[in-house]
């Protein structure tokens, strides 16, 4: 659906929301109550925390399975995914492939901590990445969608204007 800058505040701002997480109406498969309560919390239950004694029970039914890797590990250079990996690799002794999908959105920073954990840790790394012209074009829309939205900001548009491509 288009919509037009003079709309964009008017639209969102009317937008049915659930009444307890405010999802909005256009998130797919949403479905509303009579109290405005969406189907996703109706439905929502609670993670069960099992434990590090499940944890390394569950790991090794695939340690030492396969021919090269036990598993594949996504890693963005950020601090939860290094440390997801490094523990894996390290307190969990698996034989991990990390994966990074690079599609504008790695920092320089994240690509330094990506090549210094794979080297550090001693492992492979596979790079999915888009073409570099995709990956210029896609930041240059959202700069201008950002500058856009910097004119006549509102909470309701900042996500739609930064999930943008």
């Amino acid at each position: 659906m288009k919509i037009k800058n003079d709309n964009a505040e008017e639209y969102f701002t009317n937008m049915r929301r659930c009444t307890k997480c405010i999802l909005p109406e256009t998130f797919p498969g949403i479905e509303f109550n009579e109290n405005g309560v969406c189907n996703y919390c109706l439905n929502y239950e609670p993670m069960k925390v099992l434990g590090e004694r499940e944890l390394e029970r569950m790991l090794s039914k695939y340690r030492d399975k396969g021919n090269m890797y036990d598993c594949i590990v996504q890693v963005s250079g950020g601090r939860d995914s290094s440390f997801v990996l490094h523990q894996i690799v390290k307190k969990y002794k698996m034989n991990a492939l990390p994966v990074t999908c690079d599609f504008g959105a790695i920092t320089p920073e994240g690509i330094r901590n990506i090549k210094r954990m794979v080297e550090l840790l001693g492992i492979d790394h596979v790079w999915i990445r888009q073409d570099k012209e995709k990956i210029r074009q896609s930041k240059e829309n959202i700069k201008i969608k950002f500058h856009g939205w910097l004119e006549k900001p509102s909470i309701n548009t900042i996500v739609p204007v930064l999930n943008s491509r």
